[in-house]
């Protein structure tokens, strides 16, 4: 059985490269695994919460990366429900989680670009910048659809200061 991340991955990646309906059929197959998972009782993993922010339904992601972060209080489940709250438009309570999935010195391009963009919407720029630069420093290429969206916001925000 593929992997559930591998079978995001390459839905985004058809995204990235402008194939709408090959990522639409590799997002159905990844929506299918996560019923599966869900009618076995697994509780929802970082990933799956990012989907939904991403691809789905924003508060249902705040719903699912609440379980996650009570029943698996990792780094990225703090991550995935910072993306969540914001894409629900929760920065405030966003920022929080995502720094809390920084304060150990992860060296995460894809955290630092969700604080990033939560200090964006806060109108942190400064901060936002400095988050955005840190993931492309980290890895230019860090992810399909949000490296060339860390760009744009830099590029229409200015350099770090």
């Amino acid at each position: 059985m593929p992997r559930p991340a591998y079978i995001l991955a390459i839905g985004e990646l058809h995204e990235s490269l402008g194939h709408q309906r090959r990522a639409q059929a590799q997002y159905a197959l990844y929506r299918d695994q996560l019923r599966l998972l869900r009618d076995a009782k697994v509780t929802p993993d970082a990933g799956a919460v990012l989907f939904e922010a991403d691809h789905g339904s924003p508060e249902r992601a705040v719903r699912l990366g609440r379980v996650a972060v009570e029943e698996q209080p990792f780094l990225s489940s703090q991550d995935a429900y910072a993306w969540a709250l914001h894409r629900a438009g929760r920065d405030q309570e966003a920022l929080v989680r995502a720094d809390r999935a920084l304060q150990l010195g992860t060296r995460s391009p894809l955290y630092h670009f969700h604080r990033g963009m939560i200090h964006f919407a806060l109108g942190n720029a400064g901060a936002a910048r400095r988050d955005l630069r840190a993931a492309l420093d980290i890895d230019p290429r860090f992810h399909p659809l949000y490296a060339p969206a860390a760009h744009s916001a830099l590029d229409r925000n200015g350099p770090t200061t």
